[in-house]
């Protein structure tokens, strides 16, 4: 039950042969042709239909066209460029370009209407059209071997591992090598040897580190992890951190009036609330401090872990408005994708959030599943919370709704997958899934912990065996929001159950995986684990997690969990540092600041591009997500964020970069989101094992506060309001 929103592959098990099905997140086509790997050529369409030809055409004057509705009132259509920028782009980012018809085709196989709007763009062009990709002669292959490479290729503006990787998520006319989209670069090197060396033997050499020999203060990281989810926060913010994030989505309200206000966005280049992800990111968050308190506690970020763990929650108990009735999805994705501004401004450009339930008339168990066992975790790890509004009125009311999400999921038990909802649609899009049966099993364990009835833990047991036992569990190299094997594994392990000892056996099929040379996960060359390019710091840093908590195991041979821990530490501190760069902006030495992040790219307190529109040309593409309509019309903040001129504005602390290539280089540019793409869901365990890490140390773990850091409010348009921002420059040592 993979998410193809960082997550391109799912994978089954089959024989001896580790195999990958592609599912697509964020699919910038307007309509997908499939076809084969070797088949591209030319085809003749009318511009009206959206298609391109290889042959140039001859400039001819632009339909007139009314201005676009998405993101303002008015577009941009003439005006003379200003040194240094490049023909058209003005120095606030705007784009001034003429409507004269001269279309180019960007190295992101957008056709542009001319090449002054490519070089708004910021992309490499060639005149003429961009061709169009043959009909398929057979159908594209479902799955590619984990292992199979045959070297980077382009596919419209996306890099991927291989053609097949290409190929199964729609990409099918590709180029050699990473994609360059942009003159001025998409790609640094990282350089540096990692100081312990080969994975494999580190894994495998020996006992854990000494206490007293921590290589990061882990309790830094933690706390600028936890500053990712404040900038992800929607709703009406209680405290107010960051300068550049305020109250969004305060008109979010269901069928029932329930206020759908709060939660967290799902990712940066998304404003949507889909119900996995909301769920799984608040279970993750629970279980990290359940499992690692003590190292919350040792770097006092404990309560702030347990806030954000109730913000999670307390969407969750409004997303249920009444029995059997769940908010599965929030938004709509094309009008989503299609907004490039700050989700404080959302209601003002984007004409409609619709709000879409599951019902016993068209339910969804993996969702229900998971939102179960996010409020029975988050009611473990908010039991003894101090902060603001956890009474013992509310721990009840998170137990209650727990239950009877259960009892919803388990009395209508049918996949989302099977429904005909054109809103539960997005989700199945973005988040698809392969069965419901882990999520059940999952939710009972979640439950039986947190209530200690015996029942649930009899319920999961027959669910375990029931999972293990489909054709399709996909049981096998990644533990995330849609798959939750690994993670069964390890927990029954702990437990006295029926299933422990299988259950070992099982987490042990998963490990060795990535701890055993030759195991079939592959790594980049300076030894993270990479089980699929297309956010692989999520199921990377999953993986980890669950290694932390599995040592932590007194059934497992000590060897074995020495192992497994010290593969889990190398993937952590690889992220931190040791690999030549940090991956986690605002934490140590060269991490990214190119991010596929709109609201810190376009904040509300400094979008100077806010409600300008571009004539993009007469050729709807890859890059033009719902245009249906001729000509053209995009947001100039689209042309200025995916271009890459310049950084993110803010810097978003904790932001856990996609992924690496596979020679540990750094891609630059946002338009490359499958790499340059965070998300909730994916961050939420890295906050779990920088808790296992500052708990373990004894020295090098400090508590560190804002003071220091850049939130925003020096910002000339920063705006302090009283009782709710934090403004972090006051009440600081001078010295900070």
């Amino acid at each position: 039950m993979p998410r193809p929103a960082t997550l391109a592959v799912c994978c089954l098990l089959l024989s001896t042969s580790l195999l990958v099905t592609a599912a697509p997140r964020h699919l910038l086509q307007t309509t997908t042709t499939t076809v084969s790997a070797s088949a591209s050529s030319s085809a003749s369409a009318s511009a009206s239909t959206g298609t391109t030809t290889t042959a140039a055409a001859a400039p001819v004057a632009a339909p007139a066209g009314g201005p676009s509705t998405i993101g303002g009132t008015t577009d941009s259509v003439a005006g003379t460029p200003s040194a240094p920028y490049g023909p058209g782009r003005q120095p606030d980012g705007n784009c001034l370009c003429t409507r004269e018809y001269a279309p180019v085709c960007g190295a992101d196989s957008q056709t542009y209407g001319n090449p002054c709007v490519a070089g708004c763009a910021n992309v490499k062009y060639t005149p003429g059209k961009c061709p169009v990709c043959a009909a398929a002669q057979s159908p594209a292959p479902k799955t590619c071997s984990l292992s199979y490479t045959d070297g980077f290729k382009c596919g419209d503006g996306l890099t991927w591992t291989s053609t097949c990787d290409a190929v199964t998520n729609s990409h099918p006319c590709v180029t050699n090598g990473v994609c360059q989209n942009n003159p001025n670069g998409t790609t640094i090197p990282t350089t540096g040897t990692n100081p312990n060396g080969d994975v494999f033997t580190f894994a495998a050499s020996g006992t854990k580190p000494a206490p007293t020999a921590a290589r990061y203060n882990y309790g830094e990281a933690l706390h600028k992890a936890y500053l990712f989810f404040e900038a992800q926060r929607s709703g009406r913010l209680t405290k107010q951190r960051l300068a550049w994030r305020s109250d969004s989505c305060t008109k979010c309200t269901g069928t029932f009036g329930e206020d759908l206000s709060g939660g967290y966005y799902e990712s940066g280049g998304s404003y949507l609330k889909l119900g996995i992800p909301s769920a799984f990111t608040t279970t993750m968050l629970a279980w990290g401090l359940k499992a690692f308190k003590a190292g919350h506690d040792n770097v006092q970020e404990t309560a702030t872990a347990q806030e954000a763990i109730k913000w999670g929650a307390d969407f969750l108990i409004a997303s249920y408005p009444k029995p059997n009735t769940f908010v599965a999805v929030i938004g709509n994705d094309t009008l989503d994708f299609d907004y490039y501004g700050p989700p404080e401004e959302y209601d003002s450009f984007v004409s409609s959030r619709p709000v879409f339930y599951l019902t016993e008339a068209d339910p969804g168990s993996e969702i229900t599943g998971e939102a179960a066992a996010a409020l029975a975790a988050s009611y473990l790890a908010l039991r003894d919370s101090t902060v603001d509004g956890v009474t013992a009125d509310y721990l009840a009311k998170v137990l209650s709704t727990a239950e009877s999400l259960y009892t919803f999921a388990t009395t209508f038990p049918r996949s989302y997958m099977d429904s005909t909802s054109p809103g539960i649609n997005i989700h199945r899009g973005l988040y698809p899934s392969t069965g419901y049966l882990d999520e059940l099993c999952w939710a009972a364990l979640w439950l039986y912990q947190a209530t200690g009835t015996a029942s649930y833990l009899s319920q999961a047991e027959t669910y375990y065996t029931q999972y293990l036992a489909q054709a399709n569990n996909y049981a096998g190299y990644s533990f995330e929001n849609g798959q939750k094997g690994p993670a069964l594994h390890v927990v029954f392990a702990s437990l006295t159950s029926t299933q422990s000892s299988l259950a070992q056996t099982k987490a042990k099929e998963f490990f060795d995986q990535y701890v055993t040379p030759g195991g079939g996960i592959r790594t980049t060359a300076g030894g993270f684990a990479l089980p699929y390019h297309w956010g692989a710091t999520r199921p990377t840093t999953q993986m980890a997690f669950l290694g932390f908590v599995y040592a932590s195991n007194p059934n497992v041979p000590a060897a074995y969990r020495d192992t497994v821990w010290r593969f889990s530490y190398y993937q952590v501190n690889y992220l931190l540092g040791d690999s030549g760069r940090s991956w986690v902006t605002g934490f140590g030495s060269n991490f990214p600041t190119f991010l596929w992040h709109k609201y810190s790219v376009n904040p509300f307190i400094d979008w100077p591009l806010r409600g300008k529109n571009v004539w993009l040309g007469l050729d709807r593409g890859p890059w033009t997500v719902k245009k249906n309509e001729v000509p053209v019309i995009v947001e100039a903040s689209k042309l200025d964020t995916e271009g890459s001129y310049y950084p993110n504005k803010f810097t978003v602390y904790g932001y856990l970069f996609a992924a690496p290539l596979e020679d540990d280089s750094l891609i630059v540019g946002r338009k490359d989101y499958t790499y340059a793409e965070a998300t909730t869901d994916g961050t939420t365990a890295f906050t779990g094992c920088l808790a296992a890490l500052a708990g373990y140390f004894t020295t090098g773990q400090a508590h560190i506060t804002d003071c220091g850091l850049d939130l925003g409010w020096g910002h000339p348009n920063a705006t302090v309001v009283a009782g709710k921002s934090i403004d972090n420059r006051v009440g600081c040592p001078a010295t900070a």
